[in-house]
């Protein structure tokens, strides 16, 4: 399953990483809203299972269990992470115990938006709408079975272990 989300974290990345190196990535937070046609379904789940969420300025709901003491990562940086990923229903698609680094910029917007609010060393629950995730595409394992139905919400454990 790791491959699978890597794969699609690959994906992203040609759509966003090609800047030159000396340039730094300009991000907007707060661009990029949850999609009016999937608030109500948004709404409805998260009134339903976790009504002390905090809403970004996106509208993407979250929950920092540690807000961490190092580095804030920008648009930019590359962060090492452990997580895991689950459907409201409780499937855990996705998961590493041990750290994985990414550049933040390649990520799903949840992820995006997210990260940036802890420091090195903090965690947070992301509540991320389907327009911040995977949208409406079947995600798949290698061997055909969706394993992320379009349109869903999915439910992310992150913890930020290094900044760099």
């Amino acid at each position: 399953m790791k491959k699978v989300i890597i794969a699609l974290f690959v994906i992203v990345s040609i759509g966003t990483a090609c800047h030159k190196n000396n340039d730094t990535i300009a991000y907007d937070p707060c661009a990029g809203k949850v999609l009016t046609t999937e608030i109500q379904a948004y709404q409805k789940f998260m009134d339903t299972t976790n009504s002390t969420a905090a809403t970004h300025c996106s509208g993407m709901r979250y929950q920092v269990t540690n807000p961490g003491t190092g580095a804030v990562p920008g648009a930019d940086s590359y962060v090492a992470v452990t997580y895991s990923g689950a459907l409201p229903n409780g499937f855990v698609f996705d998961h590493s115990d041990t750290p994985v680094l990414f550049p933040l910029a390649t990520l799903i917007e949840g992820w995006r938006k997210g990260i940036p609010l802890l420091k090195k060393g903090g965690a947070i629950i992301l509540y991320v709408p389907p327009s911040m995730g995977y949208g409406s595409v079947d995600v798949k394992n290698n061997s055909g079975t969706v394993i992320i139905p379009a349109n869903s919400i999915l439910i992310f454990t992150i913890q930020l272990v290094d900044v760099q």
